[in-house]
This record gives C-alpha cells, structure tokens and sequence, in this order.
C-alpha cells in the first residue's frame, strides 16, 4: 500500500504542472518499480492556450495518460502499471489496451462529478479496460479496492 500513496501522490505533483484552470490530472508510468514516464493534461508544445471555449479546447488538449504513453514509449509501457489522479476516460482507454499497461491505479474519489463521469465515458471506459485485461485499482484511505475481471464494478463510488 506504501508504494501506491507514494506513486498517487507523484501523480498528484506532475498534475500541478497543469495549467488547465478547471481540471489538472496527472500520470505516472512504472515498471519493474521504476518510473518510465509522467505526463500531465495540456496543449501540445507551443501550441496557443487561449481557446475561445471549453469545447473548442476539449479536441485540442492532451490528456494526461497519453502524454505519459508518448514519452514513455511501447517497450516500456508493456506490463507496466499507471497510477494517474482521475480515472481514464473513454478517449484514452482503448489507447491504455494497446500500450500493454498491466494495470491502472486511481483513487476511488478523484473528483469527477456525475455529469463528467457520463460526458466522457468513465463508466464504459473502466469496462473496456477490464473486459481487455488491464486491472483497474480504485485506492480509498486504506485498503485499496481492486476491480479486474472477477469484481466488476464501475460505478462513481465503491465505499
């Protein structure tokens, strides 16, 4: 469990790079308890940050997951674990199956409301990873939940 709260808190520090106003994630790939690669939700390099609106900025932004899967690379993401601060969305999932990654560790609150849970496909993205052998690990205080193929649960809360 030591190991988890260290890597979730390294996600947490990489988000804070984020200068997205409303929404900062961050991502931490590690394997064979080495970290491969981080990555944080933002523009692409150089790219303007000042978008006229939300939507107009959604299509543009890189999200966490796969800025960490870009500077990390194929080889070493094979049977790799995540430990990011939010849970995947729809748009990453089937990216995070094709990187080989083992398993994906979030915390079981990452803030996320109803609403953001339904716009962008948590719930059916938690189900294609699982259903496609990544393990997803939902961390509370303590223990940690573990969602695989035998527990699925995709819910907003597992208390």
């Amino acid at each position: 469990m030591e190991h988890i709260e260290h890597y979730l808190r390294i996600a947490q520090a990489v988000a804070a790079s984020s200068r997205d106003p409303n929404t900062k994630v961050g991502a931490v790939i590690v394997k064979d308890g080495m970290i491969v690669s981080t990555g944080y939700n933002g523009f692409a390099r150089g790219a303007p940050e000042d978008w006229e609106s939300r939507a107009s900025k959604d299509r543009f932004v890189i999200h966490a997951e796969d800025n960490a899967l870009l500077h990390a690379g194929y080889p070493n993401t094979k049977g790799a674990i995540m430990y990011t601060t939010h849970r995947p969305c729809g748009r990453c999932a089937a990216k995070l199956v094709q990187s080989g990654l083992a398993a994906i560790v979030c915390p079981l609150h990452d803030g996320f409301t109803e609403e953001q849970v339904v716009r962008h496909g948590v719930r059916l993205a938690s189900k294609y990873l699982v259903d496609n052998g990544v393990t997803l690990t939902r961390v509370s205080n303590s223990p940690y939940y573990q969602y695989g193929p035998t527990q699925p649960n995709y819910g907003v809360d597992h208390d």
